[in-house]
């Protein structure tokens, strides 16, 4: 009896082990880890060995490299060798195994300032609008070229957090709302094998809505001693909003002095600062009158 026992745990710990060690199922692939970023000072390259070192706040941080990492030097594409030490870098990589982690793209300082531009917002005009497939399939391709003189081939975002924010006329659109040849304001977000459309808008639309963080609500406590209220959006938690004398609040089609809103009023709050969880506002405006803020904000600065 104690013999048969000792076999039946045996094979009873063999099939546990098995079933945790033994070979996976054909599907089962390793999680992909999600990007990261280093920006800092090139301190070192090393072409022959496909390795950059990155001088950051922390200290010296090794990448490795191969054939598939892109180098763009003034937005353009280069061999690691075209990169200038002692010059700012940012490097998207994948923090997976152990240092040094392997990098996916190295932007040369003028490509950065490309980049961070064309995220924020950048005029542009369309040139091609292109549809393939079609439900679940279905594929939109909307190519631009920017006032930098860059061409952009955008894809666009159907749905989730990372969507593409397609708007006209101060609401929410989709690509057929555009042609070739309309003047827009266009955001993109870089992917690791494509451009992404992030917003696209006309001008005075993108800069009412698309600009910036935005908070949509409702007022209420008004404390003009603190120059503070509470926003109450249709969806989530309220906020804390905060202004002074710089924050435009524009209402009935036009910019007002002071806090022209009362409790109860629907209003939109531009912002890009949140301190102390308090939305420092830079623009309040009143939906209706979304237009004069947004030509507004898009006249150059005296």
């Amino acid at each position: 009896m104690r013999r048969l026992q000792f076999v039946l745990i045996l094979s009873t710990a063999s099939v546990a082990w098995a079933q945790g060690n033994g070979p996976q199922p054909p599907d089962a692939k390793p999680e992909r880890q999600p990007e990261a970023q280093a920006s800092g000072t090139l301190v070192a390259v090393d072409a022959a060995a496909n390795k950059v070192v990155v001088k950051r706040e922390a200290g010296e941080e090794t990448f490795r490299t191969d054939d598939k990492t892109q180098v763009l030097v003034d937005d353009t594409k280069a061999a690691l060798a075209g990169l200038t030490v002692n010059s700012a870098v940012r490097v998207a990589y994948l923090k997976d195994g152990q240092p040094p982690y392997l990098a996916l793209r190295i932007y040369d300082a003028k490509t950065i300032a490309v980049l961070d531009a064309e995220l924020v917002g950048v005029a542009a005009k369309i040139d091609a609008i292109e549809t393939k497939g079609e439900g679940e399939a279905k594929v939109v391709t909307i190519t631009v070229t920017t006032a930098q003189g860059k061409q952009r081939a955008l894809r666009v975002v159907a749905a989730g957090p990372q969507g593409s924010q397609i708007w006209r006329d101060g609401k929410p659109a989709d690509a057929s709302a555009f042609k070739v040849g309309d003047q827009v304001t266009v955001s993109i977000r870089r992917g690791e094998k494509a451009l992404r459309l992030k917003g696209l808008a006309d001008p005075v639309t993108f800069a009412a809505f698309l600009a910036m963080r935005t908070l949509q609500g409702k007022v209420s406590a008004i404390d003009t001693e603190k120059r503070s209220f509470t926003l109450t959006p249709d969806s989530g938690a309220a906020q804390t909003v905060h202004w002074t004398r710089n924050t435009g609040c524009f209402t009935a089609g036009a910019k007002h002095k002071g806090m022209p809103f009362k409790d109860g009023d629907a209003v939109v709050v531009k912002f890009e600062l949140v301190q102390k969880k308090v939305v420092q506002a830079r623009a309040i405006f009143a939906p209706e009158s979304w237009q004069a803020y947004g030509q507004a904000a898009i006249q150059p600065a005296p």
